[in-house]
């Protein structure tokens, strides 16, 4: 894809760019669309999830995940559609008023942007969405981590046949000697890169998951506030939007949605825990 600009990173594979920590303004507003979860109230339905989710493999440890490569086949219908169209407007707007750079423009013949050709930076993508108060999580997440393993795995064999090109002979001798290899300790090298890779993403992403009794001991705390601060938790989507006002005035932006589900949560911990 030619004229992409400066990216993050990009790596020229003949006439084409393989593109790492870019994304199309359609795929962002995809995206944000379903971690958003609602529009305008209304909850968008379980069922236009479904398509999108893959079953865990430890249903008690693990949320759903989700398949990198099926947001360009995604067909979105009822409100997660509208949801979608009205994140890209906006998107649209940061755009042509200069306050979100792109990394390639593309424009149709009556000069409107075209949504899935037009590319911008994943950081710029996910500060713009925190301005707006649009949740970033495992959704956004895992197509950034996938794509980038996706662009530097064809950088491998990108540089193995740049290596090539350069020096047929030396390159013909690496090979030979790779090929005379013993298997297993090929596949020792690969298990011990693998560990290495673990590690690493271990220290990155430290295990901070609490236990079930934590977890109800912490629920149990956000209830008493709760109560002190009188909101009724049997209405849990409308607590859940005052406390997101509450932390809207701290500068601190989380969906009424997603507080209202944790509060659902919040009188079964309570019930658990009474003295009887």
């Amino acid at each position: 894809m030619k004229g992409a600009g400066v990216c993050a990173m990009d790596f020229l594979v003949g006439e084409r760019v393989l593109p790492v920590h870019v994304i199309s303004v359609r795929l962002a507003a995809t995206i944000f669309a379903f971690e958003l979860g609602e529009w305008n109230g209304v909850q968008i339905p379980e069922s236009e999830f479904e398509p999108f989710l893959e079953p865990s493999t430890d249903k008690e440890l693990e949320p759903p995940a989700t398949n990198p490569h099926s947001w360009e086949r995604l067909k979105l219908t009822g409100a997660m559609c509208r949801a979608r169209d009205a994140i890209e407007s906006l998107l649209f707007r940061s755009i042509d008023a200069g306050q979100l750079p792109i990394l390639n423009e593309r424009r149709d013949l009556t000069g409107a942007l075209v949504s899935s050709e037009t590319l911008l930076d994943v950081d710029k993508a996910r500060d713009w969405a925190e301005i707006y108060g649009l949740e970033i999580g495992d959704f956004f997440a895992n197509y950034v981590d996938d794509e980038a393993e996706i662009a530097l795995s064809a950088l491998s064999r990108i540089n193995d046949d740049r290596a090539r090109l350069a020096a047929p002979d030396e390159h013909a001798k690496i090979v030979k000697r790779a090929a005379g290899m013993d298997p297993n300790h090929v596949v020792e090298l690969l298990l011990e890169n693998e560990r290495l890779r673990a590690r690493e993403r271990d220290r990155e992403r430290p295990d901070m998951s609490l236990d079930s009794r934590q977890r109800t001991t912490l629920l149990v705390i956000i209830g008493a506030l709760a109560d002190a601060a009188n909101l009724e938790l049997s209405q849990h989507n409308k607590a859940g939007e005052t406390v997101a006002a509450m932390l809207d005035s701290k500068g601190v932006k989380v969906s009424g949605r997603t507080i209202g589900e944790h509060l659902k949560a919040v009188r079964e911990a309570m019930d658990s825990r009474k003295v009887k």
